[in-house]
């Protein structure tokens, strides 16, 4: 999560984000890639909760 926060707040490329967090550029791709799928996913309606 830390990952995508970084990508977002400051716009780094994947390979400094890699750098930054000890991972690989592609690790870094992947982890904010999933981390954005996770937040667009869409939540269930009120009406299916109740």
């Amino acid at each position: 999560m830390l990952v995508l926060l970084a990508f977002l707040a400051k716009g780094d490329t994947f390979e400094q984000l890699g750098c930054r967090f000890g991972i690989g550029s592609e690790t870094a791709r992947r982890y904010i890639n999933e981390g954005i799928d996770a937040r667009v996913a869409p939540a269930p309606s009120l009406a299916a909760t109740a």
